[in-house]
């Protein structure tokens, strides 16, 4: 006799090579129509409902994936944090706590629109930002590979009680993830939009500053960049090559206008959100920064996390003083 799981494969793939019906988010097989949620691989199924963390780049996301680990949630096998040792600057000035499976995700639907995360208007625009055109039954084939063994594969002999992944390209694309995990608990990191245009224009002036003249841990993202974005790496080799003048769509946001209508765009885009999500919590990153230990006690309780004092000055000992100053 074949396995359940085997089936369920089968199945799913076979699903997702059907249309859609018309006017809704399933597919047909057989004479039935399987919701992207149905299609999802059992294990994840059977998980607490996940966390899925949204905002704006430098608004705060990754100090609160950092407390949110400290805290005892799984936000991926490579989502790093800071932990005192030479590397901690430079987590902090490019961003940590991703999952960088559900990041290559992300970007396959922002790509597919001619889209990227600073470049967001096609997706926007485009019927695929809710999924309409088969996306979210894409992601559910993916919950049973590269989800599965990139993402999951550390958590399979021991589920954990919290989970999830963050990535502020989820602020674009959460209407297609919640037809996957429509009970979802959303977390929202918001942050004055000037002041994140700010901390991503001094990024984007320090990697231009920078050139090829990069960190060792810069490198080694970069590598990791490549390997997983090869369409991508093979355009800037190109444009490079041929001495073009157009940046890369990940070195495209170095204005500052642009970066302000980028953060002034992503607050609105997530505003917009709200509605469609079932648990919702509002985080504010000063609020985070002026009192870790209450931002802590609040996180713990939307996630359902029984902590003890010392997990929480644990957690909250991540936020340093730098923090208030935009490198977060």
């Amino acid at each position: 006799m074949q396995s359940s799981r085997a089936f369920s494969a089968r199945a799913s793939r076979a699903a997702l090579t059907r249309e859609a019906a018309p006017g809704t988010s399933q597919v047909s097989y057989g004479s039935r129509y399987l919701s992207p949620e149905a299609l999802v691989h059992p294990f994840f199924r059977q998980l607490p409902p996940p966390l899925i963390l949204i905002g704006m780049h430098r608004s705060g996301t990754s100090l609160v994936a950092g407390l949110l680990s400290r805290l005892g949630a799984y936000l991926g096998p490579d989502s790093r944090v800071p932990d005192g040792g030479p590397d901690d600057a430079e987590l902090v000035r490019i961003g940590y706590g991703e999952a960088g499976v559900f990041r290559s995700w992300n970007d396959r639907l922002l790509t597919r629109t001619g889209s990227s995360w600073d470049r967001p208007e096609g997706f926007l625009e485009a019927p695929t930002r809710n999924g309409a055109s088969g996306e979210a039954h894409r992601l559910a084939l993916a919950t049973h590979r590269s989800l599965l063994k990139q993402y999951a594969a550390p958590i399979t002999s021991q589920p954990p009680a919290v989970w999830g992944w963050k990535d502020p390209r989820n602020s674009l694309t959460l209407p297609i993830w919640l037809q996957l995990f429509p009970e979802a608990r959303v977390i929202h990191i918001r942050r004055e939009p000037a002041d994140a245009a700010r901390s991503l224009h001094r990024r984007a002036l320090d990697e231009q500053a920078e050139g090829l003249t990069m960190g060792p841990l810069a490198l080694r993202e970069r590598l990791l960049w490549w390997l997983r974005h090869p369409v991508q790496a093979g355009q800037r080799a190109a444009r490079r090559l041929t001495g073009s003048v157009n940046p890369p769509p990940e070195r495209a946001a170095t204005g500052y206008e642009h970066c302000l209508a980028l953060a002034n765009t992503y607050t609105a885009v997530c505003e917009s959100h709200r509605p469609l999500a079932r648990h919702w919590l509002e985080v504010d990153y000063r609020g985070v920064v002026r009192n870790p230990g209450a931002a802590c006690e609040k996180l713990a309780d939307y996630c359902g996390l029984s902590i003890s004092r010392s997990v929480v000055s644990h957690a909250a000992a991540l936020v340093q003083p730098r923090s208030a100053h935009g490198r977060s």
